[in-house]
This record gives C-alpha cells, sequence and structure tokens, in this order.
C-alpha cells in the first residue's frame, strides 16, 4: 500500500530524497496498518528531514504505543517542531493504561516562534512547561489548544497572557498542579475561548475582543469581555461566584447545558438573548419543583427557545413547558422542546401537593402569547403530559401561532402516527392556519 511504502522510504536512504524536503509531515500511528515500531519511525522521518520549514507536522501516537512513549521522546520532536514547523503542529499522545500517576514528569515546551496553530494532547501525568518569559514569544501563533496534563497556574498565566501576543482562539482542557491555583487569561486579541480548568479556585478573563465564551465545570472568578455574544456553560451550579464585570447584557446565543437546575444569578446576568439554549433536569419533589419555579420566573427576552428536559416526568409536563413559554411570552417565535425521560411508564410522580399539580398551574385561558409563532416538540415516544399540553396550547391566547410539530424517534410511536386517529383529533383543536405535523424518525 501507499501507507507502507511511505513507511519503508522513512527508514531508507535509497528513498531519502524524495520525501526529505517535503512541507508536510502526516505520521499517523494510530490506523491499521500503523508498524510496530511507529515510536522510531517517527524518530527517523524527523531526523532525516531536511527541509527548513515544515507547513504542517502532525504526529498521532496510537494506542498501541501510549505506555510506550516517554516523555523525552516527545520533547525531542518538540524541539523539532520549535525549529521547523511555520504553519500547523500537532501532537496528539493517548492517555494508556496508566493514565493517572501521583508523581508529575515535565516535559517542556520551547519557543515555537513561527507555528501558527498548535495542538497538544498529552497524558494527565505529564507536566508541561512552557519557557520563560525570556527565551521569547511564540509570535506567529493564532490558535492554541491544550488537552489534559498538568500546568503550573503562574506558567499558565504567562503562557496564554503574555507569550502569545496574537492569540485568537484558546481551547484549555487540563489540570493544574496545585490544588487552589489561580489562573488569569489577559488577552488584548482573543477572540473564542474555551475553559475547562481543573483544581483552580479563581479564573479571571480580561478579552476586550472576546466575541465567545466556553466554560465546562464551574469556577470563582471575575469576566471582562465587552464583546461577547456567545455564552456556552456546561458543568456544576454557577451559583453566584462568578462575576460579569464588563459584559453586554445581549447575548446571540445562551447555552446552559447539564445544571441539575438552570441558575437564576446566570440567566438573569442578560436581558436579551436572540437563542437560547437550555438543558436542565427538575429535581423531584415539591421542593425541587419550587426550586425550578424561582430559577426561572424571570429568563431574558429571547426569540428562539431550545429546552431539553431530563427525567421530564418527575413532575407534571404540561404546567412545566406552559410556565417556560409564559415567562417567555413578549419576544419568543420559535420554540423547541426535547423530552427525554427516566421511565416511560411513569406520570407524574410527584406528590401531590407539588405546585405542577395546583389548580392554578393548569390555568391557561388568560395565557397570552402574543409572538409565539412555532412549536416543535420532540421525544422518545407520545406520553400523557405531551398530549395534554397538546390540548392546552390551543386554549392559549396565541394568534401569532403557524405551526405546531411533534417528532417521536421511536418506532413504537409509528402506529399511533400512522392510525391518525390521535393526530386527526389534535388537528381539529387548531384553527385551519395552523399546520400540525406528526414525524416518526
Amino acid at each position: 500500500s501507499a501507507r507502507a511504502a511511505a513507511r519503508t522510504s522513512v527508514l531508507s536512504r535509497r528513498w531519502r530524497h524524495v520525501w526529505a524536503d517535503v512541507p508536510e509531515l502526516i505520521l499517523d500511528g494510530g490506523g491499521p496498518d500503523a508498524p510496530p515500531s511507529f515510536l522510531d519511525v517517527v524518530d527517523a522521518a524527523l531526523g532525516a528531514h531536511a527541509a527548513p520549514t515544515v507547513e504542517r507536522l502532525l504526529i498521532a501516537v496510537g494506542d498501541a504505543d501510549a505506555d510506550a512513549i516517554t516523555s523525552d521522546r516527545a520533547a525531542s520532536w518538540l524541539r523539532f517542531a520549535a525549529t521547523r514547523v511555520a504553519g500547523t503542529l500537532s501532537l496528539l499522545v493517548p492517555q494508556g493504561l496508566g493514565w493517572w500517576s501521583s508523581s508529575l514528569i515535565p516535559v517542556e515546551l520551547p519557543v515555537c516562534g513561527r507555528a501558527k496553530r498548535v495542538t497538544l494532547q498529552l497524558r494527565d501525568a505529564w507536566r508541561l512547561q512552557p519557557p520563560p518569559p525570556a527565551a521569547g514569544v511564540f509570535m506567529a501563533l493564532t490558535a492554541l489548544t491544550i488537552l489534559f496534563g498538568r500546568m503550573e497556574g503562574s506558567e499558565l498565566t504567562a503562557l496564554v497572557s503574555t507569550q502569545c501576543p496574537c492569540l485568537r482562539d484558546l481551547k484549555l482542557s487540563l489540570s493544574l498542579v496545585h490544588v487552589s491555583g489561580v489562573v488569569s487569561v489577559h488577552s488584548d486579541t482573543l477572540r473564542s475561548l474555551q475553559l475547562c480548568i481543573c483544581n483552580s479556585t479563581q479564573v479571571e478573563v480580561i478579552a476586550p475582543r472576546l466575541e465567545k465564551l466556553c466554560v465546562y465545570d464551574t469556577f470563582m472568578g471575575r469576566i471582562s469581555a465587552p464583546k461577547l455574544s456567545e455564552l456556552f456553560w456546561t458543568g456544576g451550579n454557577a451559583d453566584g461566584s462568578h462575576q460579569f464585570d464588563v459584559v453586554s447584557r445581549r447575548l446571540r446565543l445562551l447555552e446552559i447545558v447539564g445544571l441539575r437546575s438552570i441558575t437564576k444569578s446566570l440567566l438573569q446576568q442578560f436581558d436579551e438573548v436572540e437563542e437560547m439554549k437550555l438543558f436542565m433536569s427538575i429535581p423531584k419533589g415539591t421542593e425541587g419543583y419550587r426550586i425550578f419555579l424561582n430559577q426561572t420566573n424571570k429568563l431574558p427576552m429571547c426569540k428562539t427557545l431550545h429546552v431539553s428536559i431530563l427525567d421530564f416526568n418527575h413532575h407534571g409536563l404540561a404546567p412545566t413547558l406552559l410556565h417556560l413559554l409564559k415567562i417567555c411570552n413578549s419576544t419568543t417565535k420559535e420554540v423547541y422542546f426535547q423530552l427525554i425521560p427516566h421511565d416511560y411508564q411513569q406520570e407524574y410522580s410527584c406528590p401531590s401537593s407539588c405546585p405542577c399539580r395546583l389548580p392554578e398551574s393548569q390555568m391557561v385561558d388568560v395565557m397570552t402569547l402574543t409572538s409565539l409563532e412555532e412549536v416543535i416538540i420532540c421525544s422518545h415516544s407520545k406520553s400523557y403530559g405531551e398530549l395534554e399540553f397538546v390540548q392546552k396550547l390551543c386554549k392559549c391566547n396565541a394568534t401569532s401561532l403557524k405551526k405546531l410539530v411533534t417528532v417521536h424517534d421511536n418506532e413504537r410511536s409509528r402506529v399511533h402516527v400512522e392510525s391518525n386517529e390521535v393526530t386527526e383529533k389534535i388537528r381539529t383543536l387548531y384553527p385551519p392556519n395552523v399546520k400540525v405535523e406528526f414525524y416518526v424518525i
């Protein structure tokens, strides 16, 4: 095969003149044709390459070599990249069987002055040590990704805040060496930032041009980003320990994922959101539903609302969806509900005293949804709560409603849809100008 021939030529002086000056080196040890001596092949290829400039260097260590790769070997590859790479550098090392270790192994990151994009996926026990400030800067670097591995908080701060003066895209998913570490990301050029930093007690972000921020796992910290337009927040509860100092109160996109309950302090930070996506699980019991009502009693005005509810049948579905529509009724035009049940056979598992079962939660005659034009409901199978919501929605004052769509991703629902008994009944509830559609995918 061509790949086999390429591997052979790496170690063959006879063929060295053919490939020694190629502008790209793609060394992938994860494929089915990877040689058993892949690490030696990489060493030989880098040692024999004669071109002064490499536009792209990709070294992907396969799982078979995960436990054989040493930090010294990886450091030697990085030293080659520092002197040759003028475009994209990617070093991908899998975790291996012994991925966790109490002792850290240092790996030095030299200054890659000409590299424009750098991606490093490291073993968790490797401690990445960036060059000291006096060694120079990553002058051409615009995109930096560091996955796994460990770093000192002060060294990480210096790397991203002072040694990468042209950085526009930064992705960090790693752990700090010491628990209670502090990290500061201060950049005048940064446009996109993804953060998942373990062992940190405080993270400070000061980025006047930042447009997109993704936060994985909640941190205590300060955010100053006056041009922020997209915020993605997932992980633990954003309990107010974060501080938005200079951030616009209008966003293009706000997405909150993986929270046990939607956090009031984060939602009330913004007045208007063009598109809002919420992924939530309402806690069981009366108190759990009261917490949900309290935390969602004020939502940003939005044009498009996506709500994914995990374990939705712990409470009454219709009152829950109607509550969300009522809170967003002034500006919302499109609503998408995704329902993810815990038990398909269980409905209303909460006590009769739960607010979702009280008569006032069922009242819809006085509910006005002035802007609502389209409602889409996606669930695994048809449920009583879904049918109840559809029936109550038609009683609301929703004069702008044009389309109602239900989508089931379960073959068992096909019988109900094709029978037309339920679907026709629902269609008769709505005026002719409202298009009612049913799909099974």
